[in-house]
Order: structure tokens, then sequence, then C-alpha cells
């Protein structure tokens, strides 16, 4: 009886290890993985675009919301008559903010700020902002993350996943001469 036992204990543990073994169940494929992605995507910006939205609401500021997520409320019409474009040499005086209130960055009149609008030098919300105002505007600009400075930050104020308020004063624009 013993040697029967053994034999069928034998017979049972080599066609166990004959068998393939199954694959994980919990591996996401590529489609799966993307779809997860834009899911959380969605969540982060409806929460980030919540957060601003209180922001505005607690500084009682008016603006409109762009198609890209950006709110621009121009308080103080100035005098100009054309605004930026790409290309376009743009001097500001601005303050940027986090939206706790810490101060990131400040260029005054005395000591502007001088870019090219669409060379990156500046984040693609206060660009897209000052495209909407003229020389002379100034405005308030809530630019969300994807705008901003996104998942990174700039490596030395702002934050990773940071949304930023800049309160912004378009001085001069400095239009390129064309042929």
């Amino acid at each position: 009886m013993n040697k029967l036992i053994i034999i069928f204990s034998l017979l049972l543990l080599t066609s166990s290890c004959k068998q393939k073994p199954t694959p994980p169940t919990n591996i996401m494929n590529e489609d799966s993985m993307k779809v997860h992605l834009e899911n959380a995507n969605q969540i982060l910006v409806h929460k980030e675009s919540g957060m601003i939205d209180e922001f505005v609401k607690r500084h009682a500021f008016a603006v409109e919301r762009t198609g890209t997520g950006l709110r621009i409320g121009i308080y103080k019409h100035g005098k100009g008559k054309n605004s930026p474009i790409i290309h376009d040499e743009v001097v500001i005086a601005c303050r940027v903010f986090l939206l706790d209130g810490t101060l990131c960055y400040e260029a005054d009149s005395l000591k502007p700020f001088h870019f090219k609008i669409g060379e990156g030098r500046s984040s693609n919300g206060l660009e897209e902002g000052l495209m909407k105002m003229v020389e002379g505007d100034k405005a308030h600009l809530v630019v969300p993350m994807h705008l901003g400075y996104g998942l990174s930050g700039d490596g030395e104020k702002i934050p990773p996943a940071a949304a930023l308020y800049y309160d912004v004063e378009l001085l001069k624009v400095n239009i390129p001469f064309q042929n």
C-alpha cells in the first residue's frame, strides 16, 4: 500500500510540474493602461478646476474661462490698439503667486520682464492671457498647471503640479517689422 501511495504521489507531482503557469490577471495591457491614465487625468483636471473656481470666488475676480481652462479678467483697460501675437516682443510688469498666496516672482515697471511670445520664455497660460490684452491693460490670470509649468514645476520657485495666479500689466508691445 505504501508503494502505491508513493507511486501515486510521484505521478501527481510530475504531472503538476508539466502544467503551464497561468498568467497573473492583474497585469494591464496597453489599452487598459491608457484608459486608466486618461481617467486619472480627468479626475486631476476636474479637481484642479474646482480649486481654481474656489480661488476666483474667494477673491471675487470677474474672469472669463477660455477653452484651454485659463481664467482671465481685465480689471483696467489700457489705451493700446493691438494685442500681441506670436513673435511680438512684450514688456510686462507682473507678480506670480501660487494659489495659497506664496509670491514666486515679481517684475515691476522699473525692472520689467521682456520676452517674445511663442519662444518658450514664459508659461503658455501667461502668453495666452497677454494675447487677449492691449498695451496698458492690467489683468488677473489664473493658470491651470497644464498651461503653467506642468507636473515638473520650474525647478526653482514653482513646485510640481502648481496652478498659478498672475497679476499682470502689459506695458509695451513691439510688433516686429514684416516685409
